[in-house]
């Protein structure tokens, strides 16, 4: 979803007026390795096998069989991306993977050819990224957007993982930093 907002207003500028990212990946594929490693130091050994198990299996699934799977790896990956996850997690019309297999692919490839960072100067409004301490995207590789983005704020929520508004420790102050960033 940031990496959306990213393309639509360096695309649009004219269309945006401000652009709030929120537990945003680092645009830059360097930071890749550091986001798996998080995520895989998060898992139990059993979590960790069925992961290695999903990986190896996913490719040669049926479109059935891949739907079931990716809901379970989609949840999984839901709860170690998380501090503490309040109820709204449980929401299952998030995972759905065909909308991920037509999103994710190209917009990893944008990444991958740095047309995503690249696109990152193009932005003209104030863009202010919204990021736990605790989502395995590292904060410095979303921090690094301030040396392209000349109008760049960072707000680290405190206890919050990768989906601040659901987070049952930090969504009070990510609903308050929200109001304040839309000026309401």
């Amino acid at each position: 979803g940031a990496w959306l907002g990213i393309l639509f207003a360096s695309a649009r500028p004219d269309l945006v007026k401000k652009l709030i990212l929120i537990g945003c990946a680092p645009p830059d594929r360097e930071y890749e390795p550091m986001v798996e490693r998080e995520r895989d130091s998060r898992l139990t050994a059993d979590e960790r096998m069925r992961v290695d198990e999903f990986r190896k299996t996913f490719p040669f699934m049926d479109a059935e069989h891949k739907e079931e799977a990716f809901l379970e790896f989609s949840l999984l990956m839901t709860k170690i991306d998380s501090w503490r996850p309040g109820s709204v997690m449980n929401d299952l019309s998030e995972y759905d993977y065909q909308s991920f297999e037509e999103i994710w692919p190209p917009a990893l490839e944008l990444r991958n050819q740095g047309s995503l960072l690249s696109s990152c100067s193009d932005i003209k409004c104030p863009v202010t990224a919204v990021h736990g301490s605790y989502d395995p995207h590292p904060a410095e590789g979303v921090k690094m957007l301030s040396r392209i983005i000349k109008d760049f704020r960072f707000v680290s929520l405190d206890k919050c993982g990768h989906y601040p508004w659901s987070e049952t420790l930090a969504s009070d102050e990510f609903y308050s930093v929200m109001l304040r960033e839309l000026d309401l």
